[in-house]
């Protein structure tokens, strides 16, 4: 079972005492035990670990991090002082865009925080727990074994690209103690379509005390257990399964996603196409409007201009008489009262002058027994 799998202990009431199955004698004299680490929701038999016969182990299993996948967390003791532990997994969301990382905290994430590397989660916060205890730092110890399978087990289960590191620092103190604390790192990271990068990163902690007499025998078959520990078949084939009906969930919800858009791009496409039917409508409805009025006022022309008619003369009538000279749509010209902004006429030659730009007779209660068209002057 590798350590970055595992999520500080659970009490004695919450705890759960794992099952030992088998015992076995080195040829040194160091008995050993098999123990077994269960999924109570499935009842299915994750893995197990050998560890000295003499080790007390107490797990619990936790499903903060996913509602169906199990993270063990244990306590650890010998009778002649010995504890281990681990810290609950801790999972954060970063972003490299300030932006972005303020739009998660509006959508309601709450734990959105800067990536830290693991030197600067040793520095802030592994360091300072230690230091209040008495303990000061020794050394550093790497574990490539451990790295290398976690990596593996990591891109078994999923298909994002992932960077993980496990890297281990070594402290004492005056009363001939030693501490091995182990920092499991992990990091998913996916672009986004503006070239920035959401990445979702997790961090936890194993814990190892020890007198300074039993420290590095503590520690190796501590780091040799969680080496030697595998997943069942049952539980991969469980997990092969899930994680393939997890895919076909996604792949389902990205299809029904695809169809709602492209349904609301064809009820737009529809939207936009009946909007353009109504303007070309309309449009032809303005140029045969137009025609007409083009028409009339070429007949107008052809009447007055064509037959040598004088044109400045019937302006300077129109003058004297506080009269100007209009021309119906229908063809037909009328001499009105001059000096209203807008005039609007029936077919039978009845006019009314109007100032006001948004006045219009055919939409008048008292007047709609008519039909009115503007009439413009004759120039």
């Amino acid at each position: 079972m590798a350590i970055i799998l595992k999520a500080c202990g659970s009490s004695d009431k919450e705890a759960a005492q794992t099952s030992s199955t088998d015992t076995s004698f080195s040829l040194f004299g160091n008995s050993k035990k098999t123990y077994e680490f269960k999924d109570p929701k499935s009842g299915l038999l994750v893995s197990t670990a050998t560890y000295p016969s003499d080790w007390e182990i107490q797990t619990k299993a936790e499903y903060k991090i996913d509602p169906i996948i199990p993270a063990f967390r244990y306590q650890i003791k010998d009778s002649d002082g010995m504890q281990a532990f681990n810290t609950p997994m801790k999972m954060h969301y970063a972003s490299t865009s300030p932006q972005i990382e303020q739009m998660m905290r509006n959508s309601g994430k709450s734990n959105v925080k800067k990536l830290l590397s693991p030197q600067q989660l040793a520095q802030s916060e592994i360091a300072p727990k230690l230091q209040s205890k008495g303990f000061s730092y020794e050394s550093s110890k790497t574990f490539p074994g451990l790295e290398q399978k976690a990596l593996k087990a990591a891109r078994k289960n999923t298909s994002a690209p992932m960077d993980i590191s496990i890297s281990g620092t070594i402290w004492k103190n005056s009363q001939g103690q030693k501490a091995l604390v182990v920092l499991n790192h992990g990091k998913m990271t996916q672009s986004t379509d503006n070239g920035q990068s959401i990445i979702a990163w997790m961090y936890s902690t194993d814990v190892l005390i020890s007198n300074s007499n039993d420290f590095d025998q503590n520690v190796a078959d501590f780091i040799k257990a969680n080496l030697d520990s595998e997943p069942t078949a049952e539980w991969d084939n469980y997990m092969a399964q899930l994680s393939a009906k997890r895919k076909e969930d996604t792949r389902r919800q990205a299809q029904a996603s695809e169809a709602r858009m492209q349904q609301s791009a064809l009820a737009h496409q529809q939207r936009m196409a009946q909007r353009q039917a109504s303007f070309n409508a309309h449009q032809q409805k303005m140029q045969g409007i137009w025609a007409a009025q083009d028409a009339s006022h070429a007949s107008f022309m052809n009447r007055n201009f064509g037959s040598g008619s004088s044109a400045g003369q019937q302006n300077f009538v129109n003058m004297i008489h506080g009269e100007e000279t209009v021309t119906h749509p229908n063809g037909n010209s009328y001499q009105i009262e001059a000096g209203a902004q807008e005039t609007w006429m029936d077919n039978d030659g009845n006019y009314i002058n109007s100032n006001d730009l948004f006045f219009n007779p055919n939409v008048d209660n008292s007047l709609n027994h008519m039909e009115w068209s503007k009439v413009w002057e004759d120039y």
